[in-house]
């Protein structure tokens, strides 16, 4: 799971008392794209309609991956299918969320999981802490920052998960 979590985190139960910044991607034209150089291969993700879009992969690190992303206008993923997998979150992964944040992480195999993300947001620069629920207790999964552009694009995230730094850099637009 965790795997899947660091796979949508690039781009993007109910909210509670999180506080929505003001990010829209609606107005992004058909065929935006931007790619990331991450510690588990370059990253592409282009959009393809107003609210979705292309997530590829590289296979540099022997991590290659390719899917479709299905965002809501803030640009948080709602959705994430590939051959793989398929993972949804309800109401959305709380990407863009300040605050306390609540929703449901479901799998298209029936599993699922609650999850938990705190987020403090100063400009563009956001501090994180990411829990899932796990016999009644809130377990800490993920740590860390990023930075985003004006339309809530990861410009450079650093964050621990499973004891392992990740990282991301965007490199073009």
């Amino acid at each position: 799971m965790t795997r899947i979590c660091f796979i949508l985190c690039l781009v993007f139960c109910v909210p509670t008392a999180g506080v929505a910044q003001d990010y829209d991607i609606r107005s992004l034209p058909k065929g935006y794209s931007v790619s990331w150089d991450t510690d588990i291969g370059r990253t592409t993700f282009t959009l393809t309609g107003r609210l979705k879009g292309h997530f590829t992969r590289d296979d540099s690190k022997k991590r290659a991956q390719e899917g479709v992303i299905f965002l809501n206008k803030k640009g948080e993923t709602k959705r994430f299918t590939s051959k793989e997998f398929d993972i949804s979150f309800r109401p959305h992964d709380c990407f863009l969320t300040a605050g306390l944040c609540k929703y449901k992480e479901e799998l298209s195999d029936g599993r699922y999981r609650f999850m938990r993300r705190e987020a403090t947001v100063k400009d563009n620069d956001w501090s994180y802490r990411l829990y899932f629920q796990k016999d009644g207790k809130w377990v800490l999964e993920e740590q860390g920052t990023y930075t985003v552009d004006s339309y809530g694009y990861v410009i450079e995230r650093n964050f621990m998960s499973d004891g392992k730094k990740h990282w991301s850099r965007r490199i073009d637009n």
